[in-house]
């Protein structure tokens, strides 16, 4: 019988257990209650200027990066209205918002409780 040894980096280690513990969640149009990893998280939702029944990024929405340092809430807006707000579900812990705005025409788009 031959044995097999190797040694493998700690740095390397770190890096596999970091990916291991990370997740994307793509947020759904139901009531979405999501607590992040200890990695950095990506949370992904849509919203229109209606409040649309297709929207995944709603009210009802509580969404905790967990205990990342880089956690992300990427959001996307639509609609052919010149203002828009967001829906303002409960999120904490998300170190990093990004909203893309996908509407008609330009304009300006309001977040409520994300500082």
């Amino acid at each position: 019988m031959t044995l097999f040894r190797f040694k493998m980096n700690q740095k390397k280690v770190n890096e596999i257990n970091k990916l291991q513990n990370t997740s994307t969640c793509p947020l759904t149009t139901n009531v979405d209650t999501i607590t992040g990893t200890a990695g950095n998280d990506t949370f992904s939702g849509t919203a229109s200027d209606t409040f649309a029944a297709t929207d995944t990024y709603t009210t009802s929405d509580t969404l905790n990066g967990g205990a990342g340092t880089a956690d992300t809430l990427n959001i996307t807006v639509s609609g052919t209205n010149n203002a828009t707000t967001l829906a303002s579900p409960t999120v904490s812990a998300i170190e990093i918002v990004n909203v893309r705005a996908a509407l008609g025409t330009a304009g300006t788009i309001t977040t409520v409780g994300i500082a």
